[in-house]
């Protein structure tokens, strides 16, 4: 089974980080396939703004459930999102 991880935590000696290990370690040893995304690690922006498309349906209008749409649809969020 494919299992995917989200961390966040910018601390990687904390309580969460051996959590996290221990998780990867576990399931990879059952013979899961395991991804972890390291929040802090991507620099990932927890806030949406028009920045995250490349290419916004109403540029002059600020409606983010229609960029977000149109993006889903087009395949046009930024790279960051995209991966």
């Amino acid at each position: 089974m494919n299992v995917p991880i989200v961390y966040a935590h910018p601390n990687q000696h904390s309580y969460n980080a051996t959590m996290r290990t221990v998780a990867v370690d576990a399931l990879t040893e059952a013979g899961h396939a395991v991804q972890v995304s390291d929040l802090y690690a991507m620099h990932f922006k927890p806030t949406l703004d028009e920045s995250d498309f490349k290419d916004r349906q109403k540029p002059d209008y600020s409606d983010l459930l229609i960029e977000q749409y149109h993006a889903a649809m087009s395949r046009t969020f930024s790279d960051d999102i995209a991966r």
